[in-house]
């Protein structure tokens, strides 16, 4: 006999290290940046987030040590203008290790760390492999590209079609890193190929991948950008999988068990 009704899953993703640097660290108008302060922050605003999104299992995603050697064999310079999250957080006077498990100790979740890459990887893996509904918390633009009916991305608002428009000039998220491998990406240190969007954007959109560009390439009026763009396959081509989500990559996922009385003193703190 079917059920009268079937309850829908639903999973909340936390890019955790995003999280911890966008509210926990920020610094308040007193310029508090205390043990105590970062816990307290971290904890308000996942409360937050926990009411927009009710009835969830938890799910915190951490990067690996080793998450950007495989995009570094590919491209050298990928993310070298960034600093590590334990490199930031221990300039901020805090013990990465130490710090992070206060904040998770009190609290019913599971921890997802990834094998060799980083945590929008695990995301993209998690998102295509759970049932149900995936809300995505996080404020990196390259989780855009998993937008969908099942999976909802919220950075300070929830992600929509207008913001992929006004970010990268497309309509379709999947078709992101497409664009990121032409235009580039400054916050992971990716130059453009140096090419006019005019010349493409009626091309590109009909185009969600790079094969489907150079299957157009005929298509650019634009003689020059085509042909530039034919002498740049092969860079484009490894800058395509650096700037694309692995959504096939390894992770490990550990549960926790929260201390329901410890935890329900802070938030009373709060």
């Amino acid at each position: 006999m079917r059920p009268l009704f079937q309850v829908t899953a639903k999973t909340l993703l936390i890019d955790f290290s995003n999280l911890v640097f966008r509210t926990a660290l920020v610094k308040s108008v007193e310029g508090d940046v205390s043990s105590f302060s970062h816990v307290k922050r971290f904890y308000s605003t996942l409360v937050s987030i926990q009411k927009k999104f009710p009835g969830c299992r938890l799910i915190f995603v951490f990067d690996s040590r080793t998450g950007k050697a495989k995009r570094r064999e590919l491209f050298s310079a990928y993310n070298a203008n960034r600093k590590s999250y334990n490199d930031r957080k221990t300039e901020l006077g805090f013990n990465p290790i130490v710090d992070d498990a206060k904040l998770i100790k009190n609290l019913d979740c599971e921890i997802c760390v990834p094998i060799d890459a980083e945590a929008d990887d695990a995301i993209a893996a998690l998102c295509a492999k759970l049932p149900g509904i995936k809300y995505v918390i996080s404020n990196d633009k390259d989780l855009w590209t998993l937008m969908s009916s099942s999976v909802i991305l919220y950075g300070k608002e929830v992600v929509t079609i207008q913001d992929v428009l006004k970010a990268f000039r497309i309509v379709n998220p999947k078709a992101i890193p497409l664009v990121k491998s032409l235009c580039g990406d400054p916050s992971d240190n990716i130059p453009s190929v140096g090419i006019r969007w005019q010349y493409v954007k009626d091309v590109i959109k009909e185009c969600v991948t790079l094969d489907d560009l150079f299957s157009r390439i005929d298509r650019i009026e634009h003689q020059k950008t085509s042909i530039h763009l034919l002498s740049k396959k092969e860079y484009l081509e490894t800058i395509y999988k650096v700037v694309t989500l692995d959504t096939d990559c390894k992770y490990v996922i550990k549960k926790f068990i929260g201390n329901k009385e410890n935890l329900d003193k802070l938030l009373h703190s709060l």
